[in-house]
């Protein structure tokens, strides 16, 4: 990931947010379950960072397995340095296998137990690798000195760029590196194991990442692919790991090198073979950041419309070139800024709260709707974001992660709640929403958008008992894991964090299936559960606690259920047919025969967000 690259997410200094009073704002979402719209796929099945090494570490090895246990989807795990030279004790941007070496007279020797550590301890969590092929090891680097950096948070991005990012000596060395690790991935994990996993040559070689020409990186992914495919012909591979959507002409350079120019690696026309070497591209549309003081009051505000914007000239490109309009796209690091290792107090406002959440539930479900109008093959969205410890990280900090100290931060339960929207999409629209059009110019900048996502699947047993709260106010019971289940997301975003007056929403819900509405049954169950200041808040309680630098164990409990799902009230049952009345914020109502319902009058504060779960009684 990178620190600057255009202008997309605008940070003004914080003081205090602001409270902007206004009349109270009603907002209809609408759900119609007969009329769906094709499989929902995850929204957040992948994650990474910079440092490969955390992964083993006491608490890293805690959050894969929240991880991997979001969903009964698959989880994945994409990082850089997995083939940086180095003793593996991760650093700020840095983290190394020392997978490659050399004998004095300049023969490989090849070390992979570093890596198999990282790569057991993924699949352990129930994680599989997303696993990239970089970066350039220190043998074997045309200019390697200098290759180590000390980075903080405070230091020029720029430091970073050592000789890591240089081309190799020879590609044929390169691509043998290659071939030689999946090989042994193959031998040591198995041919089916290994291709479940995704493979990517390099990170972001239009900037700072790659220090040779685009011809050089065209090189290095040729080979690299013909290395992976050459180990393993039915492996998933391929790139190219873009900063900033298309960035000019470099995604459209990249592909028409796929369909017409010559493979660097085989000598052959590419397009013969392009539609199997690219098996996924992956389209990174990282922000960037850049700090402006406001006139009169601070605070931090985002600007999503620059992201977005990448992102729809991105898939324009793919949607335009034919080989590639049904190729899988990962947007592999789909972040509100570029630099999760970077602190500043603009950036620690909008990553410790519910800012952070809010923002990822809008852009993600926003490039959904891009993808959709472009009609290309989103496969999934990733965050760059994962924890420090030992010498760096703190409680709380600035740093863009998901945890500290085996505490998860509240964005980590708007992951739980994302993982859960699965099974069948259906119609759900809301009256609060700003339109795909208006964003992509403006942002969010007038009233918040309320979105809303709705889907109908099935009760995940172990999810249900892991995620949700164990209090006595907080559980439900356990369903079967075939159990159908009608899930409603809403969100409340807004680019700037100053608070705003909740809305009143109202959710209405027709044509609910029988599987739910049995007209036998003549009721149902609704758990409404929310994250806000005072539901799944972890740093919210920290504060309350007086943010003890040194959580006693009774306090380090106290955060931890604090992490998971919280309901806004106990569940409730209520009869469909007849009844007319109100129970708490849900007042239900038959509808032309048909199974409805209305949720009617609850408050949805600006940057929270409510998940709501209708089944049979």
């Amino acid at each position: 990931m990178r620190l600057s690259y255009t202008t997309a997410t605008k940070l003004v200094a914080l003081l205090t947010p602001l409270l902007v009073p206004a009349a109270t704002r009603k907002v209809t979402t609408s759900v119609d379950a007969s009329v769906t719209e094709g499989p929902l796929k995850p929204l957040n099945q992948f994650f990474g960072c910079d440092e490969p090494n955390y992964a083993y570490f006491p608490h890293g090895q805690e959050l894969l397995a929240d991880i991997g246990n979001l969903s009964s989807t698959q989880s994945y795990f994409r990082t850089h340095n997995l083939l940086t030279t180095g003793p593996g004790y991760p650093a700020i941007k840095f983290g190394s296998t020392n997978a490659y070496t050399e004998d004095s007279a300049g023969n490989a020797i090849y070390n992979w137990t570093i890596v198999d550590r990282i790569f057991d301890t993924y699949l352990a969590k129930n994680v599989k690798p997303y696993a990239q092929t970089g970066f350039m090891p220190e043998a074997m680097a045309t200019i390697p000195d200098p290759y180590f950096f000390n980075f903080n948070p405070s230091n020029s991005y720029n430091v970073i760029f050592t000789g890591w990012t240089h081309v190799p000596k020879t590609y044929e060395k390169y691509a043998e590196l290659v071939y030689q690790w999946v090989t042994h991935c193959v031998a040591r994990y198995g041919a089916a194991e290994v291709n479940s996993w995704y493979w990517e040559t390099w990170n972001e070689p239009n900037i700072g990442y790659w220090n040779g020409t685009m011809a050089d990186f065209l090189k290095l992914n040729d080979y690299a692919i013909d290395a992976v495919l050459r180990a393993l012909p039915t492996a998933r591979v391929g790139g190219l790991e873009i900063a900033g959507g298309a960035d000019g002409n470099y995604l459209s350079n990249y592909l028409t090198h796929a369909i017409n120019g010559t493979n660097y690696a085989t000598g052959k026309n590419r397009a013969t073979t392009s539609n199997t070497i690219i098996t996924t591209t992956t389209i990174s549309a990282l922000p960037s950041s850049t700090s402006t003081l406001s006139a009169t009051d601070s605070y931090t505000q985002m600007n999503i419309s620059v992201q977005l914007s990448q992102l729809d000239n991105a898939f324009a490109v793919v949607a335009s070139t034919p080989p590639f309009q049904n190729t899988p796209i990962i947007l592999s690091e789909l972040d509100p800024d570029g630099c999760a290792g970077c602190i500043t107090p603009q950036y620690q406002q909008y990553r410790v709260n519910l800012l952070y959440g809010a923002y990822i539930a809008e852009s993600f479900t926003r490039a959904m709707d891009l993808a959709a109008r472009h009609k290309v093959n989103l496969e999934g969205m990733l965050t760059w974001a994962f924890e420090y410890e030992g010498a760096y990280g703190d409680w709380f900090d600035g740093f863009r992660v998901l945890a500290y100290g085996g505490v998860n931060r509240p964005v980590m339960s708007a992951h739980k709640m994302l993982a859960r929207i699965a099974g069948t999409r259906v119609q759900a629209v809301s009256d609060g929403k700003v339109a795909l059009d208006d964003i992509l110019v403006d942002g969010v900048r007038g009233d918040s958008s309320v979105g809303v996502l709705a889907a109908l699947g099935t009760r995940d047993t172990d999810v249900a008992k892991k995620n949700t709260s164990s209090s006595s106010s907080s559980t439900t019971p356990t369903p079967s894991s075939e159990s159908p289940v009608l899930r409603v997301f809403i969100w409340n975003y807004h680019d700037n964090n100053v608070n705003l007056t909740s809305p009143s929403i109202s959710v209405n819900v027709d044509n609910l299936p029988a599987t739910i509405a049995h007209p036998r049954a003549q009721k149902v169950k609704v758990s409404h559960y929310r994250l806000d200041n005072d539901h799944g808040n972890t740093y919210t309680t920290w504060l309350a606690m007086g943010s003890p630098h040194n959580p006693t164990e009774a306090q380090l409990a106290t955060l931890k259920q604090a992490s998971e799902l919280a309901l806004l009230e106990p569940p409730t049952t209520v009869a469909l047919r007849g009844n007319w009345g109100v129970w708490g914020w849900a007042w239900w109502q038959p509808l032309h025969g048909a199974r409805s319902v209305t949720l009617d009058g609850f408050e949805l504060p600006i940057r929270a967000m409510s998940l709501i779960e209708i089944e049979a009684a």
